[in-house]
């Protein structure tokens, strides 16, 4: 149960970063705060990855590219797409958390 109760703690960990840097590329975007959006965006282009979240890190990999190259104006359009795709993964977190405790309940009985 120990593996689990980890894996059930990066989930949500991943649930929080998902939401923070989201929220915060959208104000850095609105700042033009280009370094800090770039960081954000490669930071959630990872964390999504490893949970193959691949929608969110393809969205995050072009916000990154973006930013890298102070072209925060042509980032605007790709919000949109990266608030669904995150909406659509912390949507589907419930599900995820209740397969994995059913995971756990099925390794105990072994």
């Amino acid at each position: 149960m120990g593996n689990m109760a980890v894996v059930g703690e990066v989930l949500g960990e991943f649930e929080r970063q998902l939401t923070e840097d989201s929220q915060r590329i959208i104000a850095d975007v609105q700042t033009r705060y280009s370094e800090s959006a770039r960081i954000s965006a490669h930071k959630l282009k990872g964390a999504a990855g490893i949970f193959s979240a691949n929608a969110i890190s393809g969205v995050a990999a072009e916000i990154e590219c973006l930013a890298h190259n102070n072209r925060l104006g042509d980032v605007e359009p790709l919000i949109a797409q990266l608030l669904n795709e995150a909406k659509r993964c912390l949507e589907y977190m419930p599900t995820a958390k209740a397969q994995l405790a059913a995971m756990a309940v099925q390794h105990m009985r072994r």
